[in-house]
């Protein structure tokens, strides 16, 4: 049989455009699902909001699990639970139902996710890892900016249990080739363990902070408190678990180098302002200043535009130049992105949003593409698993901290100069992701693993 590294990074690419796609596809959905169902707004969104927390909470745990039993077996397992679910939420006779399948349905998609991006470091040198990484992250930008045309497609064809039928085909075809370019490799297998204690506190902290978004929408001062207490104490719990026992499921040890945590850091403010930005712009154009869902659709399809032809460009330059100088130049684009969109909102007509949202979505590609390739050359292949699952929850960690930020400022009426507070805020966090990428240094060699801070069998 063939096997071409082509072949597999294709079908990496097709499986990792999946969870982007698999969570933006339910949005335009949600209204005929609370019609069908008879349920409210806030049970709807849990369609969303429990999927990505699912997805958040997993990551770590499916890293590890692939370093002890291998990525493309985990890749290949997730995507089989990404058909099976599909068809569940397909199927679902009650909205409980479809909401666990969508729960489910998100671990299953950190099964991938987490994966892919081990997969590809362990496959490729470190010279040629940016490259990759830019060709990875033009899928996934194509799979978020894909999901609401297919969902309105499948909406228009048959309603929205075509949507789960639908996605189920690309799922299928990178299973497909991922089983037929597989590449069997002898490797050092890492122990696995699950962590209960520490993975039960990563469940609380991603519950609160989505919590705390719910209870200021909906002005609860209660629910807001309790979720921020939640949130605080999960973490505290966790520390000290960790301190205790040296081990969690998200390795703090891995924190300790330095490219490595400038990177995580520098991609949770990143995403966090492209998520808020993302949530919140949409919501201007239509009910501050009038406009239609088309100039919105246009808005949001010119960033993806942005971010799938910077991608590849990105990754081919980490390459030349190195990940710390692209990973700044991505954070210089994302300010001038975030000024632009400050002046628009206030002064310009709609269509002057334009370059501003292409500007911070290319930043956030670039930037992200330097970060990523940053932090798995950090560390051995042998810890891809545990190194790009924890710091693909990274970028959960800004986006649900984001949207908690825009609920928050934006309140229930907002007018535009809550968009200017907001865009004032999320300036300063791009000001702070700024700052957090000077700390990164040109790719060395990896930090060795030391006996401190293998991967022990306990189970926290």
């Amino acid at each position: 049989m063939i096997r071409r590294p082509g072949g597999f990074q294709a079908g990496a690419a097709i499986a990792g455009a999946l969870t982007p796609l698999n969570s933006s596809i339910i949005a335009v959905a949600l209204p005929q699902v609370r019609a069908d169902f008879g349920v409210g707004v806030a049970e709807a969104t849990l369609l969303v909001s429990a999927y990505l927390i699912a997805v958040a909470v997993a990551q770590p745990v499916a890293g590890r699990a692939g370093d002890a039993f291998g990525h493309e077996r985990m890749i290949c397992l997730g995507l089989v639970g990404t058909i099976i679910l599909s068809l569940v939420a397909a199927a679902a006779w009650t909205f409980p139902v479809l909401v666990v399948a969508r729960i489910v349905q998100g671990a299953a998609a950190a099964l991938v996710a987490a994966n892919v991006m081990a997969a590809i470091r362990a496959r490729t040198p470190v010279e040629r890892l940016g490259s990759v990484l830019g060709r990875q992250g033009a899928a996934i930008t194509a799979g978020a900016a894909i999901g609401p045309l297919a969902g309105g497609l499948f909406l228009s064809l048959g309603g929205w249990r075509w949507l789960f039928i639908g996605s189920m085909v690309p799922s299928v075809v990178a299973l497909a080739m991922l089983i037929a370019f597989a590449r069997p490799k002898p490797v050092v297998r890492a122990a696995f363990s699950l962590f209960l204690s520490t993975q039960a506190a990563l469940l609380v902290f991603f519950t609160g902070l989505t919590g705390l978004g719910i209870a200021i929408r909906y002005n609860s001062l209660p629910g807001a408190f309790g979720s921020i207490a939640a949130a605080i104490l999960a973490a505290a719990a966790y520390g000290l678990v960790y301190r205790k026992k040296r081990t969690g499921v998200v390795d703090l040890s891995l924190f300790t180098n330095r490219n490595y945590a400038a990177a995580a850091i520098a991609t949770a403010t990143g995403n966090l302002v492209f998520y808020t930005i993302f949530i919140s712009i949409p919501a201007f154009v239509e009910d501050v200043r009038g406009g239609g869902h088309e100039m919105a659709a246009l808005l949001l399809f010119s960033g993806s535009i942005a971010s799938v032809i910077g991608s590849p460009i990105a990754g081919r330059t980490t390459d030349r130049l190195g990940a710390h100088r692209v990973a700044g130049s991505g954070g210089v684009i994302i300010l001038a992105g975030i000024g632009w969109l400050t002046f628009a909102t206030w002064q310009l007509p709609l269509y002057a949003l334009v370059p501003g949202m292409a500007l911070i979505s290319l930043g956030v590609t670039v930037a992200g593409t330097g970060q990523q390739s940053a932090a798995l050359a950090a560390w051995p292949p042998t810890r891809a698993g545990a190194v790009s699952g924890a710091f693909s929850m990274m970028r959960y960690v800004g986006s649900i901290t984001g949207a908690a930020i825009a609920v928050a400022i934006l309140g229930e009426s907002p007018d535009e100069f809550a968009y200017v507070v907001l865009m004032l805020a999320l300036g300063a966090v791009a000001v702070a992701n700024m700052v957090t990428v000077l700390f990164l240094r040109p790719m060395a060699a990896a930090t060795p693993l030391l006996p401190a801070v293998t991967p022990s069998t306990a189970t926290g």
